[in-house]
């Protein structure tokens, strides 16, 4: 299996990208510019680079499209969307919770998820069966475990 990962010049996006390779997982990533791709990332043997853009649809208008053109059963595609909350910067990662809906209010009450937490997260999903099966289709939200 190889995944497909859009976005890999932001943070989380590269984050992720070096989760699932170091999980020894095939990537191939669409990118703006190879030049922002960090050197062991670009130069990985399981990283192939595809330079082009994908900003014509914003994020939340192909989150929709996935949600109610493409929905949870279609064969060919088979999709989850992360959301998390309020993102931090954060250089290892640490505990998290996922759950199908929020349980705080992103105006008054907003928790947070660092991005690193985001990307192993998102790799649990690509490389563990159980994961994957427990959140195919959905929108789980990700936030810290508050200390």
């Amino acid at each position: 299996m190889t995944t497909l990962v859009v976005g890999a010049n932001g943070a989380t996006g590269q984050l992720l990208v070096g989760q699932i390779l170091e999980r020894g997982e095939r990537v191939r990533i669409i990118a703006r510019s190879k030049k922002a791709i960090p050197k062991e990332i670009a130069n990985h043997k399981n990283l192939s680079i595809i330079q082009a853009s994908v900003l014509d649809l914003t994020d939340e208008y192909a989150a929709d499209y996935l949600r109610t053109q493409i929905g949870q059963d279609d064969g060919a595609i088979e999709r989850a969307v992360v959301r998390p909350d309020t993102l931090i910067d954060e250089a290892e990662t640490t505990e998290f919770t996922v759950h199908p809906s929020p349980i705080r209010s992103a105006i008054f009450d907003a928790g947070v998820t660092s991005q690193i937490n985001v990307g192993c997260f998102m790799a649990d999903l690509i490389c563990s069966d159980d994961s994957w099966g427990k959140w195919k289709g959905k929108m789980p939200v990700i936030y810290n475990r508050d200390g």
